[in-house]
């Protein structure tokens, strides 16, 4: 390539060095056939993935120092990482001919594999890997995300281990990233990365149970969901707000022994997507009985207790009527929207056997008032409270 006047990248260089210590002949060749054709599968999921996959499974398994001294340390220092296993190979344990052997093929396939596997449950609903899923709508951070779910699977691992813990782990990422926006605290990279480095090493290469131990201790010291009671869209967590109307529409179907329609509600392909519906209508004269400014108005129209998800095009002649003319158009939508409408409660078994063994306050409303608000603020707090509970953990 270089011949060719192509510059080399991080992956390309790392070959050349991993290849130098393994000899020549037909073993090497073998290698080889492996390693472009794992990359190529690789680069399949985007063009740099292949970059991506190397410094999350280096920094899943093998970095042992941080940030927190300020200094370009392990976990900095795999963004070049093609020098830093160079400057590291004891730490990588690549201290013989047969050490890289294994590298390449055991080691770099397996968790290449489980990182193709991981992509593919981020972009399609599997049951048992949905917290994946569920993750890829809330943007966080790959190059912090991969390594979380790599770091407790060893090689040894059963594939039934390796289910359950990644499990654990995605369910963990979800409760961090939904229970701290609640709250109004950022998840970004520069925030939160220096825990997150610090998590990896306390889980990699955990068993199950102690796994399962130490996730649910750090889920039960995580942020509450008490601010749920305040909280209300706003022009910088409108996809926030949206991926949490969808959590909770789906959560209520699925107990009501409904079909999962997640992927609908946030679905980016779908040709008449889902978009949050304000239940008020944008008219605060309506509403002069109940507040005396216009400030007081927007807030509780825009709380999450007045918002509900409705498919685009299906809502635009009900924009400006009242709550009491859209009843009847609400009772043919989703089982959130439904649920404000008395007949929710009349003919739909499951909803009312799942309305009573889960205990929550569902109750039609004839008008929706201020009050009325706050009594859906409260049901969907505590409908937040169930989806994110630590019961997954024992």
């Amino acid at each position: 390539m270089n011949d060719r006047g192509l510059s080399l990248n991080s992956t390309e260089i790392l070959k050349g060095y991993l290849f130098s210590q393994i000899g020549s002949g037909d073993q090497k060749n073998k290698l080889n056939e492996i390693w472009m054709e794992r990359i190529a599968e690789i680069k399949r999921i985007s063009k740099d993935a292949d970059l991506e996959f190397f410094k999350s499974w280096l920094r899943a398994k093998y970095a042992k120092t941080g940030t927190l001294s300020g200094e370009k340390e392990d976990f900095e220092g795999i963004d070049q990482f093609h020098r830093w296993i160079k400057n590291n190979n004891k730490k990588v344990g690549l201290n013989s001919k047969d050490d890289y052997i294994k590298f390449i093929k055991e080691k770099f396939g397996h968790y290449s594999n489980l990182y193709i596997r991981l992509n593919d449950y981020s972009k399609n609903f599997h049951p048992e890997y949905e917290y994946i899923y569920y993750i890829s709508f809330n943007k966080f951070i790959g190059s912090l995300y991969y390594p979380l779910l790599l770091a407790p699977i060893k090689m040894t691992d059963k594939p039934n281990d390796i289910t359950q813990k990644i499990a654990l782990v995605s369910r963990y990422i979800e409760n961090f990233v939904v229970r701290k926006r609640v709250n109004g605290e950022s998840v970004g990279l520069t925030t939160i990365r220096t825990q997150i480095y610090n998590l990896i090493l306390e889980i990699r290469d955990k068993t199950k149970e102690e796994l399962s131990k130490s996730l649910k201790e750090k889920v039960e010291v995580l942020p509450s969901f008490e601010k749920m009671s305040v909280l209300k869209l706003g022009k910088q967590n409108k996809d926030f707000i949206r991926f949490l109307l969808a959590r909770i529409t789906n959560y209520i179907e699925r107990e009501s022994r409904l079909p999962s329609r997640f992927g609908d509600y946030l679905g980016p392909t779908n040709a008449k997507p889902f978009e949050i519906e304000h239940i008020w209508p944008d008219k605060f004269e309506d509403h002069k009985d109940e507040f005396n400014d216009r400030v007081d108005f927007d807030r509780y129209r825009n709380m999450i207790g007045a918002l509900i998800l409705i498919q685009k095009g299906t809502n635009q002649s009900f924009l400006a009527d009242s709550f009491e003319d859209k009843q009847k158009f609400y009772y043919g939508q989703n089982l959130l929207a439904k649920s404000l409408c008395s007949e929710c409660y009349e003919k739909n078994p499951e909803f009312k056997k799942f309305k009573q063994n889960s205990g929550l306050p569902f109750e039609p409303h004839s008008r929706f008032k201020k009050q009325d608000i706050e009594k859906r603020q409260k049901l969907y707090q505590k409908i937040c409270e169930k989806i994110w509970d630590t019961s997954g953990f024992d």
